[in-house]
């Protein structure tokens, strides 16, 4: 997710969110600081804890999600849909404008968990397009499913979009909170239920938390898939708990790193290359010469 949302800090809800209280509780940041960044071999986190080091000289470590995408197939649909395509461009371009309504729901939803009112005129800057996203249908359901989710549920929210950096690997957890005194590690969902990706990567969050909280360590894991073709509120959510699967992340961990990766090790940040700021067939005289 990147980018950013102005929205009034207000009450937390309306509507159908009626009589759920505020949430008061400074949510918890990562015990190790760190950023990410976007490659064009994905994406990757590297530790804050050393200041003034080069990016070139730190250490990086890849997304889960990137892992995810280059190590597990896509599967007979997904070769489907890019083959009926008009193109590969067109496909692509498809792709992107639904990743984005993706990037944009999350950050109004980790503006709502955090108790503030999301204008449903709102509009959200795209840094990583470098353009503004006015708020429409697409955007407005999905929140309003969330608000039904959050109505129904009742989660007391510890932790959201909290960055996490483990040994191996690193990501980003939609919300951590407790539901009926257990403690859920949810990852919020805009599109389809692409369920053997979507179990991988949440194992590989709550290792990531469990690593970094191992006193409060993650008890259940679930999808939340908001959609906006809803027509009724039976519709507007579904919270699909998986199976924690620690082997078989571990296998794809490997599968991508003998994939990508050199020599056993795996792959880091693909950089832009570097160019001079200027091009000359001859050295300029020396004043004075």
């Amino acid at each position: 997710m990147s980018g950013s949302a102005e929205v009034a800090q207000e009450a937390m809800f309306s509507g159908d969110g009626k009589g759920i209280v505020k949430n008061e509780t400074e949510l918890r940041e990562s015990p190790i600081p760190c950023r990410r960044e976007d490659f064009s071999n994905g994406r990757f986190y590297t530790e804050l804890t050393k200041k003034d080091i080069p990016d070139k000289k730190r250490i990086w470590r890849a997304s889960v999600t990137t892992i995810v995408q280059r190590a597990v197939p896509k599967g007979v649909g997904w070769n489907l849909w890019l083959g009926n395509s008009p193109s590969y461009d067109s496909a692509m371009d498809y792709a992107g404008k639904a990743a984005q309504i993706g990037d944009c729901v999350h950050s109004f939803l980790d503006c709502l968990v955090r108790g503030q009112t999301v204008p449903t005129n709102a509009e959200w800057y795209d840094d990583r397009r470098e353009q503004n996203v006015q708020m429409d249908y697409r955007h407005i359901k999905r929140l309003i499913g969330f608000q039904m989710f959050w109505g129904e549920h009742r989660p007391e929210p510890l932790a959201s979009e909290i960055l996490m950096v483990g040994e191996e690997f690193a990501g980003t957890a939609d919300l951590i909170g407790v539901i009926n005194g257990e403690l859920w590690l949810i990852d919020y969902k805009t599109g389809k239920p692409y369920e053997k990706d979507h179990e991988l990567q949440i194992t590989a969050y709550k290792m990531l938390w469990d690593f970094a909280f191992p006193e409060e360590p993650i008890e259940r894991i679930g999808c939340l898939y908001l959609g906006d073709a809803y027509r009724t509120a039976r519709g507007a959510f579904n919270l699909k708990e998986y199976t924690y699967r620690p082997v078989e992340w571990k296998n794809t961990v490997e599968q991508w790193v003998y994939l990508e990766g050199k020599n056993g090790f795996p792959p880091g940040p693909r950089f832009p290359e570097e160019f001079p700021a200027e091009i000359s067939l001859y050295e300029e005289e020396e004043e004075n010469a």
